[in-house]
């Protein structure tokens, strides 16, 4: 059996607190592989900062390539970008599929599309953000009791920091100093993503 990890995301853009996440990933969990998935449109929230989804997904190639496979599964499909489609299309036999997301993620939970499919397909680890920790732990109780699902909360804290207020840095054209990685900034730079 593989074990295969997928995180999805905006990546708008991508920094470092997602590195330090994915790094985790990889030594905790073990896994085989580990897929990011920029999507093309979240379904639960407006993409801010005017930025593509080709960008984004070039960006988390230049952000993640050596920690994890990027894939344009979400990207290629278009329109909005649902969690258990591309769990549907990952799935296959002798493979385990380890869903991870943030805290901030899990609490609307609720609302993605056939969610306690997405739990029947993929266990799911969670990152919390600096006290959410007790909100989470009943959220996590309730679908665990509701769905039988596999869902933890995982041992590491997400970093305080966002991509909303790495873009209004960038849209200041203040510093970000190592926040987001080199081939990141270059490509932003040279693309004059997030100036407004």
């Amino acid at each position: 059996m593989s074990r295969v990890g997928i995180f999805g995301g905006t990546f708008n853009p991508p920094h470092s607190a997602h590195l330090r996440l994915l790094r985790f990933m990889r030594e905790r969990y073990a896994l085989d592989a580990l897929y990011v998935v920029p999507c093309a449109l979240p379904p639960h929230k407006e993409l801010a900062g005017a930025v593509s989804a080709e960008d984004r997904l070039r960006m988390a190639e230049l952000a993640f390539g050596e920690l994890a496979e990027v894939l344009d599964l979400e990207v290629r499909r278009g329109g909005r970008s649902y969690t258990v489609e591309t769990l549907r299309e990952l799935s296959e036999p002798g493979r385990e599929l380890m869903l991870f997301v943030g805290g901030d993620m899990l609490l609307t939970f609720r609302q993605w599309r056939d969610y306690q499919e997405i739990l029947r397909l993929a266990k799911v680890r969670v990152f919390p953000r600096e006290g959410e920790e007790e909100a989470l732990d009943a959220e996590i109780a309730r679908l665990r009791a509701e769905t039988g699902g596999d869902i933890e909360r995982a041992e590491l804290s997400a970093l305080p920091l966002s991509s909303t207020q790495l873009r209004e840095r960038l849209r200041k054209r203040e510093p970000v100093g190592e926040l987001i990685p080199e081939p990141v900034l270059r490509y932003i730079e040279s693309r004059g993503l997030y100036l407004g």
